[in-house]
């Protein structure tokens, strides 16, 4: 056997199990990445603690930002 012959067929080894795992794979969701994770905090009970931290965070920086 030719040595473009053992090429070719291990490109399609290649390209068959390049077919398997993409059908494994999910498919890429499309739109805004934003908009998919919309309401994944909804029942998060740190979600509030954290937003009021973040709140409290910003004003010490600005705080800060305004001393002379």
């Amino acid at each position: 056997m030719s040595e473009l012959n053992l090429i070719e067929q291990r490109l399609e080894a290649v390209e068959r199990e390049l077919a398997q795992l993409k059908s494994r794979t999910p498919k890429q969701r499309t739109g805004n990445p934003w908009v998919r994770m919309q309401g994944v905090l909804a029942n998060e009970p740190l979600f509030d603690e954290w937003q009021l931290a973040i709140e409290q965070h910003r004003q010490l920086r600005d705080e800060e930002d305004q001393l002379p």
